[in-house]
């Protein structure tokens, strides 16, 4: 579980690191709200193409698209998870 997690999030958290971007909060909070785009997007008072953008990013990142949002669910909930240790 943490290596399927550590696959997703770090590749994500390095480009964050690197091209100073908010790609893994973008993805969390569009987690929190159960891949709504509009939500996430008021969520970070940001416009809703710029999440569209940042998702696709982190597709492209990640070298994913089939099955993005599951698996991104999946790494969130261990996010999480862990986060409460």
């Amino acid at each position: 579980m943490r290596s399927f997690y550590e696959g997703l999030t770090l590749p994500i958290k390095n480009y964050d690191e690197k091209y100073n971007t908010e790609l893994f909060d973008t993805a969390v909070i569009y987690f929190e709200k159960d891949g709504n785009i509009i939500e996430t997007a008021n969520e970070l008072f940001i416009h809703k193409n710029t999440v569209r953008y940042r998702l696709e990013k982190i597709k492209e990142i990640l070298d994913m698209d089939s099955g993005f949002y599951e698996q991104l669910a999946i790494a969130m909930k261990v996010y999480n998870v862990q986060s409460l240790k």
